[in-house]
């Protein structure tokens, strides 16, 4: 599974049949407020395992990526964007669980508890935008929702890092109060749509 932090890792050393893709765009939804310190301080602790903090060097915001579609239409990617969350409200999700991607290197993230809000989002995003057009492993039939906590795990930290997904998680709610459509490799939101405010 490829995030847009870890979309944005591999493209920055992609070799010249990749310059296609440099500039795909990811549709994500973002904190913006107190609650992503929660991921923030699990951030920090898997950048112990890091060459270097890969989360924090994206200068971005905690997210979960809806999709990544390349050549997009910024204004067709708005479009759809405004019709999905034109009604919703900021989004509450609990996370209660550690994982990884079994890719070199390897990929550490956050399991939400509940994915049916998100799972049904994502089905109407998608619904709305070229499926053809959209990384492979971010079409309804493959996407797994999850929050990226590290891409860069160093090869001599591995067991460690693994060690550490397998220990319980303490539960954290996250409010993602933003929607975002973001370039790649170089992270810039190209376009964002507020969610409805809510106490968080």
């Amino acid at each position: 599974m490829i995030g847009l932090a870890l979309l944005t890792c591999r493209l920055v050393n992609a070799p010249a049949r990749w310059h296609r893709c440099l500039m795909s765009i990811a549709i994500t939804l973002s904190a913006n407020n107190a609650t992503a310190e929660a991921v923030r301080r699990v951030w920090q602790v898997v950048s112990t395992f890091e060459d270097e903090p890969s989360m924090e060097r994206m200068g971005y915001p905690p997210h979960i990526t809806l999709g990544i579609w390349h050549h997009a239409d910024t204004e067709e990617i708005g479009q759809a964007v405004r019709e999905v969350f034109e009604s919703r409200s900021a989004i509450r999700v609990t996370f209660d669980r550690l994982r990884h991607f079994d890719v070199e290197p390897l990929v550490l993230w956050a399991a939400p508890r509940d994915v049916t809000d998100l799972q049904a989002l994502h089905e109407d995003l998608h619904k709305r935008l070229d499926v053809e057009r959209c990384h492979e492993l971010y079409r309804p039939e493959a996407w797994i929702a999850h929050c990226t906590l590290g891409t860069h795990i160093a090869s001599d930290k591995r067991d460690a890092a693994l060690a550490f997904a397998s220990r319980p998680l303490q539960p954290f709610e996250v409010v993602f109060d933003r929607v975002d459509w973001v370039s790649a490799p170089t992270v810039e939101v190209m376009g964002q749509f507020p969610l409805g405010v809510e106490r968080v």
